[in-house]
């Protein structure tokens, strides 16, 4: 179990502040999301990797947010999370291969792939909704 005010306190090692400071001049404090300069913006560490610090991380772990969004990303993380919860190590496997395809996808294209995704995903489940529904009537 990770002791939290230890995980905590790796946020005031200067090598974590050095890290940060370089992230954020780097990306001149803008938002990745709504690309506005905020003074307050803050790097989100995209992913954990048991033994390694806060600081060694390749730059593409780390997105520099504003507060709003930095939380938004949070919680979608954490909803992922949950709802990968649900898959087997197959489904998994996948959908890990799948994910590493759908980012080589440069971002303009991406976007469109994903909205294409999302209605074919919802219209399977409509299906099969459907399909569940007739089963149910007949007994």
């Amino acid at each position: 179990m990770v002791d939290m005010a230890d995980f905590a306190d790796k946020f005031e090692d200067p090598r974590w502040k050095r890290k940060r400071d370089d992230l954020l001049s780097r990306r001149n404090y803008e938002c990745e999301d709504c690309g506005e300069l905020h003074r307050d913006a803050q790097v989100h560490i995209c992913y954990y990797t048991k033994g390694r610090k806060l600081w060694e991380y390749p730059d593409r772990a780390y997105k520099c947010y504003c507060p709003r969004h930095r939380i938004m990303r949070q919680r979608v993380e954490d909803d992922l999370k949950e709802i990968l919860a649900d898959f087997s190590i197959d489904e998994l496997d996948s959908l890990h291969l799948a994910l590493k395809e759908f980012a080589a996808i440069r971002n303009g294209r991406r976007e469109r792939v994903m909205e294409q995704l999302y209605a074919d995903a919802k219209a399977e489940r409509s299906k099969h909704d459907f399909i569940y529904e007739d089963e149910e009537d007949e007994y």
